[in-house]
């Protein structure tokens, strides 16, 4: 927990607006819903992995990242059916979580199959598309959502700016 509060909830973070939300309010609702807690226990886990000063304990977070991990995806699931204002701030944390996770989680690099890395990432789109419908669940709970203290981590600033032509057009050939 100390390695989410010091460090590791600026992977969420955008700006000074969202910091204190996944800093401490994020942490507080953890208490009262395991599959937060589970996620942050996940989350800190993984990060200390990649980025702890000891290479030897490497295997050791990574073991605690999966199965705090395993733990909030099954306590999750048993909810998904049924979000609500008492679940709702807790079911939009975690679907952030879950996204930043599986693009940090590290993969071999002698995979046996070339199509691995497009599987990841189409899990993490299925993924941020859960966030999608966690936001967009009973309209009434998107505007208490919006009015609570989460509220600045639904306001998103549009982008300014020109998009370099090189990636245009990569997205382009994605697109297709």
């Amino acid at each position: 927990m100390i390695q989410w509060c010091s460090t590791t909830f600026q992977t969420l973070s955008r700006n000074e607006r969202t910091d204190p939300i996944w800093r401490t309010i994020v942490p507080e609702e953890a208490l009262s819903h395991p599959f937060l807690m589970h996620g942050i226990l996940a989350l800190s886990s993984l990060h200390l992995a990649r980025t702890g000063p000891e290479p030897a304990r490497r295997a050791s977070y990574l073991n605690r990242a999966v199965a705090h991990q395993n733990q909030a995806l099954a306590l999750f699931r048993e909810l998904l059916g049924d979000v609500k204002e008492s679940n709702a701030k807790a079911m939009l944390a975690f679907a952030g979580i879950v996204v930043i996770y599986t693009f940090a989680f590290p993969h071999t690099p002698e995979a046996q199959d070339p199509w691995d890395c497009v599987d990841d990432l189409y899990q993490v789109l299925v993924l941020t598309r859960g966030v999608q419908q966690v936001i967009h669940a009973p309209q009434d709970f998107t505007s208490f959502l919006g009015d609570s203290s989460f509220g600045p981590i639904l306001q998103v600033e549009e982008a300014r700016g020109t998009i370099p032509e090189d990636t245009t057009a990569m997205l382009t050939q994605l697109r297709e």
